[in-house]
């Protein structure tokens, strides 16, 4: 809303809203959802737009909190203003001696219903569209709006309220009924409480804040009501059967009333490493990961030129220092601490070709190079994917803080720099904004920083987020900051939740099979989401964007049941060579040193450096990319339901990445719980994939048919044909 004209579209769920010289336009796109096997879509087009007779002057934000914002106008002789609060069923405009005009230009007003409601001195219609859209109008002053083509315009200026909501099809005079009830009440903010109630448990408080009287209405996400533990009073009950089905991209909406809501989080305060608890590594899973460990701190020093993949190479070794302080290997643990530091000291000075500066028009660390080109540096300059790029120099942070005191305090300054740009708890901090990404509503973040985009803010790497909120808690554990590491739980604990429910698909009750039964949601937007990536649509990219960076947070994005399900969609495109990859030390047994006339030992050198050439480093595969990183990623899912699989499985990857190690991945798997045959059988047979494109012919069972108001049957109707709204299956 601030961004270039200040006119993109916003998702105010269940709406979209876009704030235009022309006035507030409002879009309910579940009415025009497209479902395929690719994406769900539920396009913007202004459905009804609220403006005043009075000519356009300016508009500005004047307020603005956790989950709203709002946005003046102000016309000549008066002005209005739009609350725009997460989760309302309406849209609420605010008239200062105007004159409103409510409209719809683009689908048309065929018909305009009074209603007469006892007790009430506003006015109330039912406008229906010529896309068969009904909404509910609402005039809280009694001085009617006068129809004339596709307005609705009233007698006179005023100072008062107009409200819009959409109506269910199936159940417009039920759905009215109980939006008389809630008229009255408009939200116009609200404040987010956080309180923990000890080291595992958390509650975040939506207090909205309200003007008019009587009891408010609102609309609660799925996440929402997961975490919800108080009973249902009976009068949300009602209001839940009859203002049915609302649909957001998140699936449906359920009716809460009143102004406070309680959310209840288990935090879950992940550990420096692997779990190990009543788990057992044997010996020659030892011998295998200090092996692999003693090679891997010599391989792959961090020489990227950007914070994205540098940072994905510093945290690798800062993985192994950790893995080998665990594990008492003293000399791997120097060597991989020397690399980081070596490797991390320019950039912590400033000395880096593409140096982190302070970017005080929008409060945040940027690279230089993302300053001069807004495409740079994966859109960094403009504040694209920082939780992700600084997610992994945090976590850096955070094991040095641990593991070399010294060297982190000397550049605390820097660290705690970027810290503060993705998760900064204090709200009064006049140089970086609010925990910077996360959606408090949605519970998970955005990654898209300031680009507009047609699908509203986006996100794609749900586990490199998840990451952010892990390395913060880590960082505050080693400098033993406890409001911080309280707070950073929380945020973790809620993209877990939000990402479990959201990207990773278990059932099918927020996205159609259609699109569902891939099992991963590769990028998840305002108004739509993808079974692709921005790099591809292979079925290895859409899990592994998910699955990175394997760490001990891993364990709780990954339960059985939902690998069951994965694993049988992804199992099908893995390789399943087994024989264990050995690295040769010698340049005559690694090919790309053969080829570049390399004599002696490569794989180590005498220097012990492995070279660049060698069987296993990063972008020397011979075979596809499937046999390496991505290869790995699945392998490291499957070994929760099938560990022993999976340790042989591993020990085929030659190439893990430039963000992940050979020694990191074994230690993931010998780390695995057990898990016993029947078990593993069940997750092997009895999920397997339906690779064919099905769905069911019920109306209410296929969400673009539910949003649309239909009942019966749909895909197909009685009459044996594929309605308009049932998914369909684009090629390739």
């Amino acid at each position: 809303m601030v961004i270039d004209k200040g006119d993109g579209a916003v998702a105010v769920l269940p709406y979209g809203v876009k704030c235009v010289d022309d006035g507030v336009q409002v879009s309910y796109g579940p009415t025009r959802r497209s479902v395929t096997d690719k994406w769900i879509r539920d396009t913007f087009d202004v459905d009804l737009q609220l403006s005043s007779v009075q000519p356009y002057s300016n508009r500005k934000v004047i307020s603005h909190d956790d989950l709203s914002v709002t946005m003046q106008y102000e016309v000549v002789g008066g002005s209005f203003h739009t609350p725009l609060v997460k989760g309302s069923p309406f849209i609420t405009v605010v008239y200062e001696e105007s004159t409103p005009v409510v409209s719809s230009t683009t689908m048309h007003i065929t018909n305009v219903e009074s209603r007469v409601v006892e007790n009430s001195l506003g006015m109330h219609y039912i406008v229906t569209l010529g896309n068969y859209q009904k909404w509910y109008v609402y005039c809280s002053e009694p001085k009617p709006l006068v129809w004339s083509g596709d307005t609705l315009t009233a007698v006179s200026a005023f100072s008062g309220v107009i409200r819009v909501a959409i109506l269910p099809l199936q159940n417009v005079e039920a759905a009215l009924s109980q939006l008389l009830l809630y008229t009255d009440s408009y939200p116009i903010g609200a404040d987010v409480d956080m309180r923990y109630s000890d080291d595992s448990k958390a509650t975040l408080t939506y207090t909205f804040k309200t003007e008019g009287s009587g009891l408010l209405l609102m609309l609660a996400l799925p996440h929402h009501v997961d975490v919800m533990t108080e009973k249902v009073s009976e009068s949300t009950m009602r209001a839940r059967d009859a203002y049915s089905p609302i649909w957001s991209i998140k699936g449906k909406m359920l009716a809460i009333e009143g102004n406070v809501w309680h959310l209840h989080y288990k935090l879950l305060s992940p550990g420096w490493v692997y779990d190990l608890k009543d788990r057992v590594i044997s010996t020659d899973q030892l011998n295998s990961i200090g092996q692999a460990l003693q090679l891997d701190v010599l391989t792959l020093p961090p020489v990227a030129p950007d914070p994205y993949n540098f940072g994905k190479e510093v945290a690798r070794l800062a993985t192994l220092a950790l893995i080998a302080d665990n594990l008492g290997i003293t000399d791997a643990r120097k060597r991989a601490l020397n690399t980081i530091e070596n490797s991390l000291t320019p950039w912590v000075l400033g000395k880096n070709n593409d140096a982190l500066v302070y970017d005080s028009t929008w409060g945040g660390v940027v690279p230089s190079a993302g300053i001069a080109d807004k495409m740079a540096d994966y859109g960094a300059g403009w504040y694209n994917d920082h939780h992700f790029h600084y997610g992994y120099i945090i976590h850096t942070a955070a094991a040095l803080a641990k593991l070399d005191r010294p060297y982190f305090d000397l550049h605390r300054a820097v660290f705690d720099a970027l810290l503060r740009d993705v998760c900064n708890k204090n709200r009064d901090d006049s140089m970086y904004p609010y925990v910077r990404h996360k959606d408090m509503f949605d519970g998970h973040s955005w990654a898209s920083g300031l680009f507009q985009q047609a699908n509203g803010k986006s996100q794609e790497s749900s586990s490199e987020a998840v990451n952010a909120y892990y390395a913060v808690k880590l960082y505050a554990d080693a400098t033993e900051d406890t409001e911080l590491s309280k707070f950073a739980d929380l945020m973790l604990s809620m993209e877990v939740h939000s990402v479990k429910k959201y990207w990773h698909v278990s059932n099918f009750d927020i996205y159609d099979e259609a699109i569902g039964n891939i099992r991963m949601i590769g990028n998840v937007g305002a108004f739509d989401v993808t079974t692709s990536t921005w790099f591809g649509s292979k079925v290895e990219f859409i899990h592994g964007i998910n699955i990175i960076p394997l760490s001990p947070v891993t364990e709780h994005l990954y339960n059985k049941d939902y690998v069951g399900l994965e694993w049988s969609v992804v199992e099908p495109s893995v390789p399943h060579d087994s024989s264990p990859f050995t690295m040769a030390k010698e340049c005559s047994k690694n090919d790309h040193c053969v080829a570049l006339g390399i004599t002696g030992d490569c794989c180590p050198t005498s220097d012990s450096v492995v070279l660049a050439c060698c069987d296993g480093a990063p972008g020397v595969e011979s075979e596809a990319r499937m046999n390496g990183e991505w290869a790995a990623l699945l392998y490291a899912v499957h070994a929760v339901i099938d560990p022993d699989s999976a340790w042989n499985e591993m020990m085929s990857v030659k190439n893990y990445g430039s963000g992940n190690s050979r020694a990191n991945s074994l230690f993931w798997v010998a780390s695995r719980p057990t898990v016993q045959p029947a078990s593993m059988h069940n997750y092997s047979t009895t999920t397997r994939w339906n690779q064919s494109f099905s769905f069911s012919a019920s109306c209410s069972e296929n969400s673009a048919c539910d949003a649309a108001g239909m009942i019966g049957k749909c895909c197909p109707s009685d009459s044996g044909i594929n309605l308009g709204c049932c998914p369909i299956e684009v090629a390739g």
